[in-house]
């Protein structure tokens, strides 16, 4: 076969939607895996609530990260979950937009962004994670751990984007949670939920409007193209998109593999790294926090085995074109869906020895070659005419600090930490929710 040939998309699972879509709820990613596993190539097309192409491999993925081939939507993935923009008052946030109107919403965003992380020292953001660590002392037997670690998170990132903690956390959180509807709740229920939805709405704006980042938002990022209120509204979005959906299940996947995936010996070896960091003047971790290798390589390797989403980046094509891939080219015609199934890229066995292992020992910088857990490559620039997720590198400091204080907890795991991916619903490195018998942060 001539490198030159366009090869046909094979047509996998059921050729109707309902089977699979099941499927998907039952297996989650062992689904995906199945499927391509029944043949060679890396490029897939399955029928969920659409024909959609998935793709596996890093070349083929790449396309997927380029504006010049893919226009987003506010569909969220397969299961028929859309944005309620009505939570924003009628905008969609840089997210879900295209073109110039995406361009621009990012572009404003990314001014406040770089000014803030610009400013914020390791110090500071480790202060955040010790008092959520020590607020976990507090918890008894049968409290929602996971949400006492998204509670955490999302202060954060709060404070990281917001320049304040904002204490009331279950009425943002339901708020956010109020943004992702299943569509048919939306067409049936909208009428009923408008009113509470306003009122929810209202609420965290006005706790939004009166953090330092936003009453000084003319002096942070001048000659914003946006109206305060709109770039009030797309900051709003971002602070708990990118802190507790993402982070705070990130944390779980890492105390979760800090159990089950580490020698006693590893455990200690962390430790002794988190307790020489932490031993020094908080005025030098700026310039330490870089070289903790053991912490760092931890870290990715569970970013590497436990993406938050099965699948990740996804959007329709712009136009006609021919993908490239490691197992060949194939023909993607104008207006077709592709996502990427990001748990079989991260385990790719020509890229990773033993993929699904935890290994201290992998290149790292290899490892960040091959990540593209938040929106692109892990080494691309955010910028405001391609997807790649500003706040990724404060995520990853914000696990850094995660892991270090959970090496000084004692901890009595109640629930079975098993993994298998099974749960599309789960983005946590856990089948099952984590619950805690009990929990001492030992400062």
């Amino acid at each position: 076969m001539g490198d030159t040939e366009i090869k046909e998309i094979p047509r996998l699972g059921s050729w109707f939607k309902l089977p699979n879509l099941l499927k998907m709820k039952n297996e989650g990613r062992l689904f995906f895996q199945e499927l391509f596993n029944e043949q060679d190539g890396n490029v897939i097309k399955v029928e969920l609530m659409e024909s959609t192409i998935m793709v596996r491999d890093s070349i083929a993925a790449k396309y997927l990260f380029d504006p010049e081939y893919i226009t987003k939507g506010c569909i969220l993935g397969f299961a028929g979950v859309s944005y309620n923009h009505c939570m924003t008052k009628g905008r969609y946030p840089s997210i879900f937009c295209n073109g110039a109107d995406h361009d621009e919403k990012k572009e404003n965003s990314l001014k406040v962004f770089h000014q803030r992380f610009g400013e914020i020292k390791v110090a500071d953001m480790n202060k955040i994670v010790q008092g959520g660590f020590e607020s976990f002392n507090d918890l008894k037997e049968g409290d929602d751990f996971e949400v006492a670690v998204d509670k955490m998170a999302f202060h954060f990132n709060a404070f990281l984007v917001l320049g304040k903690v904002i204490p009331d956390h279950a009425n943002y959180r339901d708020w956010f949670e109020r943004c992702i509807r299943p569509d048919l709740k939306q067409k049936l229920l909208w009428p009923f939920l408008y009113k509470h939805d306003e009122r929810v709405t209202e609420e965290v704006f006005r706790q939004v409007s009166e953090t330092p980042t936003i009453k000084n938002l003319e002096k942070i990022a001048p000659n914003m193209t946006d109206t305060k209120e709109g770039s009030t509204l797309d900051l709003m979005f971002n602070t708990y998109f990118n802190g507790s959906p993402l982070l705070g299940k990130y944390a779980i996947s890492c105390l979760a593999r800090y159990v089950d995936s580490l020698t006693d010996e590893e455990r200690q070896s962390l430790k002794a790294e988190a307790d020489h960091f932490l031993e020094q003047d908080p005025s030098q971790y700026d310039e330490s926090f870089e070289g903790l290798e053991l912490i760092n390589s931890f870290v990715l390797e569970v970013l590497r085995l436990n993406p938050v989403h099965i699948t990740g980046t996804y959007g329709k094509a712009r136009k006609d074109f021919v993908m490239e891939s490691k197992t060949g080219r194939y023909q993607i015609y104008k207006d077709d869906l592709i996502t990427d199934c990001v748990m079989e890229m991260h385990r790719d066995p020509s890229v990773f020895e033993e993929p699904s292992k935890v290994k201290l020992t992998r290149d790292n910088q290899k490892v960040k070659e091959n990540l593209v857990n938040f929106g692109g490559p892990w080494l691309q620039e955010s910028t405001s005419t391609n997807r790649k997720c500003p706040g990724q590198n404060m995520m990853y400091m914000g696990l850094k600090l995660f892991v270090i204080h959970l090496t000084r907890s004692t901890f009595d795991v109640k629930s079975d930490l098993t993994y298998t991916g099974k749960n599309p619903k789960r983005g946590y490195g856990t089948d099952i929710p984590v619950v805690m018998k009990k929990f001492a942060y030992n400062k």
